[in-house]
């Protein structure tokens, strides 16, 4: 499965994030009949192009097992350990398929 690659943008003027003094991070959860099942619970992200706030997770072994629709976000914590979520309404939409 390729990576999710997004750009981190503000929410106001839609211009990209500077994540030059950012961590970035990346959580998925399934919604499920008997509640909700966190499958990626805050990993490692990478930050590919800083300067224009692109951020990228690479799926790790057993992160796609469970097929279904599933909602994910991407977590940046400042030098000043302040964390946002991105998107910061919703999520973002993963579909994992069943092979």
């Amino acid at each position: 499965m390729p990576a999710l690659r997004r750009t981190i943008r503000d929410s106001q003027s839609q211009a990209p994030i500077d994540l030059t003094s950012y961590d970035v991070t990346f959580s998925l959860k399934q919604a499920t009949e008997t509640g909700v099942t966190v499958l990626i619970d805050e990993e490692e992200a990478i930050v590919v192009d800083a300067a224009n706030g692109i951020v990228e997770y690479v799926w790790g072994a057993g992160d796609t097992d469970n097929a279904g629709f599933c909602m994910g976000v991407f977590y940046l914590t400042n030098i000043d350990g302040k964390k946002f979520a991105y998107p910061q309404e919703n999520f973002i939409e993963v579909e994992i398929e069943d092979f």
